[in-house]
């Protein structure tokens, strides 16, 4: 299932494989599977009382180095492949908490990049691209550039920024 992600999506041009993140967690499944096959139809009685002292020791290096190998590069954010997406966000909460402070009243804004903008901005954010919202993204129309981000329909646009109460906004979670 993991592998078909990329292909029903039509691909993903992100860095760092965001697809495959939530999978990352069921990749030691097939191990635990296989140990839990050999424990049942395999006796391994002799072996058993051979590998028990070292279990410890073994565990204890593996977890070390899974450590070393991925804090390091975290200590040097800057120097990640993603982190132009991570400083794409937060511009992007800066930008929401200075529309905050420029308008009294928070008015509707339409943003290209909506998500980092959402957690700053108190107002209602309409994603232009459709990347954060179903029926921006939904909306017939010619799509044109970017595939996923050519949804912008001028009638949602209308509805939304009009206060259409039966038109969604961004989700604030997105």
């Amino acid at each position: 299932m993991g592998l078909a992600i990329p292909v029903i999506e039509g691909g993903d041009h992100f860095s760092q494989f965001r697809f495959y993140q939530p999978l990352w967690p069921l990749l030691p499944l097939p191990a635990f599977a296989a140990a839990r096959w050999l424990a049942d139809h395999v006796d391994m009685s002799d072996l058993q009382l051979r590998l028990s002292r070292l279990r410890v020791p073994v565990l204890l290096v593996m977890g070390l180095s899974i450590v070393a190998a991925s804090t390091t590069k975290w200590f040097r954010l800057r120097d990640l492949p993603f982190a132009g997406e991570i400083h794409i966000a937060q511009r992007g909460r800066v930008t929401g908490e200075r529309l905050n402070t420029l308008f009294t009243d928070v008015p509707d804004v339409g943003m290209l990049m909506a998500g980092g903008i959402r957690y700053g901005y108190d107002g209602a954010v309409i994603d232009l691209l459709g990347l954060n919202h179903a029926q921006m993204a939904h909306a017939p129309g010619d799509r044109r550039g970017i595939r996923g981000h050519a949804a912008f329909n001028r009638d949602v646009f209308e509805q939304l920024s009009l206060g259409d109460p039966a038109a969604s906004r961004l989700d604030s979670d997105s």
